[in-house]
């Protein structure tokens, strides 16, 4: 029998007392839920269970189902024994989890109502009470608010609107019910909206439904609504539907269509006015009047863009990109955006353009590939084609020049073709000739007519002879003419020849003599025969040199205004890495200060320099010193220079390769046996450029070095080799000598200025007014490049002067190019495509990222995926630019014409112009994250080394402010991010209380500036500095570590090495100065001194690693440290650390007792030098 060994059934005596006993005193113990779980929400018709965590070990656990439970019986008992027990469990209804939760089979609606639970831990214990409230609940049909006319549930859709939509959203059959607004979404947030409400219900469970009713649907044309469920216990899997409502009744054929041409199987790309539009919509139709919603899509949802058609692609930026056009993309496509300021609307009618194959007219009888000449009598006809063209165009047959009076066409005929949308124009014509003496006219068959605007000049040149005018006399003696010539040409090709046969053999015989003079008695056999093959290889290299030095644009896009590299090139110092005890860098008064040694062990120096600081200047001008002899420089002892740059080495098998098909001409004999031969017995300096632009540079530089030792090939040999700074060859030696580029600093502007302006007077005064009072344009003209595009655009009139950040100048200079390239052009439909290529660079953007992180930052990019008018546009503005690069191609069959001929690749004019295009498309990847989730846009950082193209998180910071806020916070959590923060700081506007927030965090830390960074990180770091002080942001600590530190008398700022200024800072509180191995004179101490003085706010100057003067008690020194506002120490080389005395002017040590008395002073001295004997 069931419950039989229960006593009175449930509980025993006891256990009944202190039930009441507890009941009645409930007040004094009271009732805790920390057990049970309450509310619960149970699903009907599914099994429920209350959940509640009992301790182990529990006595008995008694469920009743009403709240005040004298005198009531339980529903489920469950004791120390473990046997369920009580009418609740006997039906069926209940049963218990062996931790004490109560499960209810089959929950209806009656199980709603609150039970209690009493817990015995033990049967002497009182037992504690619990309550638990139950909910019954009833999931909805659907996971999430419905929207009428959504065909999808996927919480999106797209309504196209008239004032007869009724656009509701509802929730059905749920229990309980759920409450839903309608919202207005924009960049502000969610803003409810007026809307009408219905409910319904049946025994069970409700629907609730609302109406949207905002009077804002009439007043714009694109809005994006929410309709949002208030459901604090969950029964949705979402909460929200959203709505992008479009009016219906746009009149399309009002907006301006822009013709947009495109070649097919190429990538056409159509922007959006509002290029940071929150809302897209774009359309395709046969015209204005029919278009059809195609594509619609939420930028700041990505799981609301619809279904993109194949082969299109709806970039960041709004702008739709179709890959690969075809004749049936022909139609019109509109763009309908709202940034939730303003919406735009942009009309375009895409025509598709296909050559014809072969591309130019081809003439019947004529080969498609060459001139070609006609043998005609005076009625035949001449047949003139285009195949496979679109759109249809016209064809016209007319003499050459236009307009000659000895010959008229008549009776022209054109038959028109068409198949799979594509033409085939035929021309036939007759030939009237005036001119009856001539018998050789030159005739040209052209595209003309309304479409041929959309192709480059299509035509074809051709000769007609009038073979029935020719007297038949006059052929014997054609015959006879010919045949002498080819016979007089044969004997004097034949006598040339053996004249330089015999003229070789005799200049070997003595350049072998000279040989035998200049190195004594010489094995023969053993020394390579030079011959004349030196003389010729030197003077060709001379040549390509000579077109180099003549190559120099200080404006890219002036291509006809061409310098020489001596005339522009300023000596402005070089930086020399000292290796020893400690490395460190100093600096030689001239780059000519360096000297190659070809027998030194060290075979490689490094020249280092940032974007801009002028590496390949500098290697054209050692090419024109070298070409003419000059004395006193670098490659004063070598005889042979081979300049190349690394990006020319695609597709070459080695150095000799290189040297073979970039320097020298293709009419050359030389081969590069010959050039192995002339490098054996030659000094040979190998200039290597632009290390950090090709991804194989590594490679190719072990490589050269195994043919330059392999077998004792080139004795006397050695490389030198252009580079970033911070990007080195991985494998470099440890003796090699590396060396870095100063920057132009005021005596080297002045200089440069002189050069330039001597006509031109006013223009140098305004200028040198310019670099002294505008910090900005100080600071960006200390880059060669950019002062050097600056001086040059002030002398032409074409540049402001309000620049607040880097990547407003670079922004005004591309501007520059573009502009001027428009001005002479006179075809405004031109015009407008230059516009076009100018706003949207979206897929050079891509490539160039591309082109930057994956490929080492090489300068030339694939410009096939891009269009040819595109491409042809930016090389003519001067952004771009067209190198020659010679192929040697060695297939089985080939041409012996073919075997070596001469390519195009596209290049960037600088390596910045790389990452400004690049920094777009980064900008526009992190402006469509969200700013409050910084990981989801942090995944392209990842890939970003900010110190090897600093340039690109400038300008990512100054294009989008969103993308800086990624930016910003992606590099305050990276190992030496603060350096590169401090570049994107500099860059912001906007918010001045958010960018100062940012300037006081980052000046919070320890800043320290050092020659190891890049001049670069240490001009930004001095710039917020500046920023700080001016806005009483306070900065603790600066260390100048390794500079040499001198005090302008003029100004009181300190001059950091050489090109490098640190200004007043009225906040700096602490100034430490480390310089190891240098000793401070009375001046230096004394300018430091005034430095801390003006400042203010300096508390305390360290010196450590170097040393000081014996007393410091000259005058104006001795009277700064005598106000006691400024606290002077000196770590000393021996550990020890002494104070300057206020009053004496002299050190003491720490607790001011002792004294440094002159003999420990001359100790320190000794032990100092010894240290630092290497550096002295």
């Amino acid at each position: 029998m069931p419950g039989g060994t229960m006593t009175s059934k449930y509980l025993r005596i006891r256990e009944m007392f202190l039930l009441w006993y507890s009941i009645t005193c409930l007040e004094v113990f009271g009732v805790t839920a920390e057990t049970c779980y309450s509310p619960v929400y149970l699903e009907l018709g599914r099994t429920g269970t209350i959940q509640c965590s009992f301790p182990d070990g529990f006595h008995s656990v008694q469920w009743y189902d009403v709240v005040d439970i004298f005198g009531e019986t339980a529903i489920l008992a469950y004791d120390e024994s473990r046997e369920k027990d009580g009418p609740g469990y006997w039906s069926g209804e209940f049963d218990i989890h062996p931790d004490g939760s109560l499960i209810i089979r089959n929950v209806s609606i009656e199980h709603g109502t609150t039970y209690t639970v009493t817990l015995f831990q033990t049967s002497q214990q009182l037992p504690q009470h619990y309550q638990v409230h139950v909910k019954t609940i009833v999931k909805p049909l659907q996971n999430r608010p419905v929207v009428s006319s959504c065909e999808n549930t996927n919480g999106s859709c797209y309504i196209e609107w008239t004032q007869s939509t009724n656009v509701s959203c509802q929730i059905e059959h749920s229990r309980p019910a759920i409450d839903i607004t309608w919202s207005l979404r924009n960049s502000s947030g969610d803003n409810i909206v007026p809307s009408r409400h219905e409910s319904s219900s049946d025994a069970t469970t409700h629907t609730t439904a609302t109406m949207l009713q905002d009077p804002s649907l009439y007043q714009t044309n694109l809005s994006l609504y929410v309709c949002k469920a208030d459901d604090p216990i969950g029964l949705l899997d979402k909460t929200e539907t959203i709505v992008l409502l479009e009016k219906k009744d746009i009149d399309w054929s009002l907006i301006p269509v822009i013709e947009i041409l495109g070649e097919r199987f190429s990538n056409v790309n159509l922007p959006c006015t509002q290029r940071s539009s929150q809302i897209v919509v774009w359309k395709k139709g046969e015209s204005a009047n029919d278009l059809v919603t195609t594509v619609h899509d939420v930028l700041s949802d990505n799981n609301f863009r619809s279904q993109v058609p194949e082969r299109w692609k709806l970039e960041a930026n709004s702008s739709l990109t179709i890959l690969k056009i075809q004749i049936n993309d022909e139609s019109t496509y509109a763009c309908h955006s709202y940034d939730s300021k303003m919406e735009s609307f942009d009309v375009y009618h895409l025509k598709v353009i296909v050559y014809s194959s072969p591309v130019n007219p081809v003439i019947d009888g004529c080969p498609s590939d060459s001139y070609c000449v006609l043998e005609k009598n005076s009625n035949d006809t001449i047949t003139c084609a285009v195949r496979g063209i679109r759109p249809v165009v016209d064809l016209d047959l007319q003499s050459f020049p236009p307009g000659s009076p000895d010959v008229s066409i008549i009776n022209q005929v054109r038959t028109i073709l068409v198949s799979n949308d594509l033409t085939d124009v035929i021309l036939t014509a007759k030939l009237e000739f005036r001119d009856l003496s001539s018998t050789r006219h030159t005739l040209e068959c052209i595209v003309k007519g309304d479409n041929a605007r959309m192709f480059t000049t299509l035509s074809t040149k051709f000769e007609v002879i009038l073979t029935d005018r020719i007297q038949p006399s006059e052929t014997p003696w054609t015959y006879v003419i010919v045949v002498a010539v080819v016979v007089v040409c044969l004997v004097s090709i034949a006598c040339i020849f053996s004249t330089v046969k015999r003229q070789c053999h005799r200049r070997r015989k003595e350049h072998r003599q000279q040989t035998d003079e200049r190195y004594g008695e010489v094995n023969v056999e053993d020394t390579p025969l030079i011959s004349v093959d030196k003389d010729i290889f030197i003077q060709q290299l001379r040549d390509t040199y000579e077109g180099l030095r003549n190559s120099l644009r200080p404006i890219p896009y002036f291509k006809n205004i061409l310098r020489q590299v001596d005339a522009l090139f300023l000596d402005v110092g070089i930086h020399h890495l000292v290796t020893g005890t400690q490395c460190r860098w100093s600096h030689l008064p001239s780059y000519r200060d360096v000297k190659l040694n070809f027998q030194a062990a060290s075979k490689i120096y490094v020249l280092e320099g940032d974007p801009g600081y002028g590496k390949t200047t500098l290697t054209l001008q050692l090419a024109y010193e070298w070409c003419q002899n000059i004395p006193g420089t670098l490659l004063e002892s070598t005889e042979i220079l081979v300049l190349i740059r690394f990006r020319q080495l695609v597709e070459c098998a080695d150095i000799f390769d290189a040297i073979k098909m970039t320097l020298l001409p293709n009419e050359s004999t030389l081969t590069k046996e010959d050039i192995k031969t002339i490098f054996a017995t030659s000094t040979v300096a190998i200039l290597l450029d632009g290390f950090d632009e090709y991804p194989e540079s590594d490679r190719f530089l072990q490589s050269i070095l195994s043919d330059m030792t392999r077998a004792q090939n080139v004795p006397r040999y050695q490389i030198i080799l252009t580079t970033r700074s911070l990007q080195l060859p991985k494998e470099l030696p440890p003796n090699a000598k590396r060396f870095k580029l100063c920057g132009f600093n005021s005596e080297a502007r002045e200089e440069y200025l002189q050069k330039i302006t001597q006509k031109n007077g006013d223009t140098a005064m305004e200028m040198r007014k310019l670099l002294k009072d505008d910090p900005i344009i100080r600071d960006i003209c200390q880059v060669p490049l950019f002062f050097v595009l600056y001086v040059h655009l002030r002398s032409e009139g074409g540049i402001d002067n309000d620049f607040s950040s880097i990547t407003s100048f670079f922004r005004h200079i591309v501007s520059c190019l573009h502009f001027h390239f428009k001005n002479k052009s006179d075809d405004d439909e031109d015009v407008n495509n230059f516009r076009l290529y100018e706003d949207h660079h979206e897929e050079l953007d891509k490539i160039t990222f591309d082109a930057l992180m994956r490929s080492g930052g090489k300068l030339h990019i694939k410009s096939e995926h891009l269009p040819n008018q595109f491409v042809e546009h930016y090389v003519k503005v001067g952004i771009l630019q067209k190198e020659e690069r010679t192929v040697i191609d060695d297939t089985p069959g080939v041409l012996a014409s073919e075997h070596i001929k001469t390519e195009h690749i596209v290049a960037f004019h600088h390596s910045i112009f790389l990452e400004w295009y690049a920094a777009h498309y980064v900008a526009a990847i992190l402006s469509t994250r969200s700013t409050q989730d910084h990981e989801d846009g942090w995944e392209i950082l990842d890939d970003i080394d900010g110190h090897r193209v600093p340039y690109l998180y400038r300008f990512v910071c100054g294009i989008s402010p969103d993308a800086a806020e990624h930016i910003f916070s992606h590099l305050r959590s990276t190992e030496d991010g603060d350096e590169l923060a401090a570049l994107c700081l500099l860059e912001q506007q906007g918010d001045v209380g958010r960018i100062l927030n940012r300037v006081d965090e980052l000046c919070s830390k320890e800043i320290m500036l050092t020659p190891t960074k890049t001049r670069l990180v240490n001009r930004s770091t001095i710039q917020m500095m500046e920023l700080a002080s001016s806005n009483n942001v306070d900065i603790p600590s600066l260390s100048l570590n390794d500079f040499i530190v001198v005090a302008d008398e003029e100004t009181d700022e300190l001059i950091l090495g050489t090109d490098l200024r640190l200004p007043i800072l009225q906040t700096l509180r602490s100034l430490w100065v480390d310089k190891p191995g240098y000793i401070f004179s009375h001046d230096d101490v004394t300018g430091i001194l005034k430095y801390a003085r003006k400042c203010q706010g300096v508390k305390e100057i360290t010196f450590s690693n170097c040393i000081l003067p014996f007393l410091v008690e000259d005058e104006p020194a001795a009277s700064i440290i005598g106000e006691g506002k400024i606290q002077v120490s000196w770590y000393t080389t021996t550990c020890v650390i002494y104070y300057i005395d206020a009053e004496s002017g002299k050190w003491k040590n720490k607790d001011g007792a002792d004294e440094l008395a002159e003999e420990y002073y001359k100790t320190e001295v000794e032990e100092f030098k010894e240290m630092y004997r290497d550096m002295m």
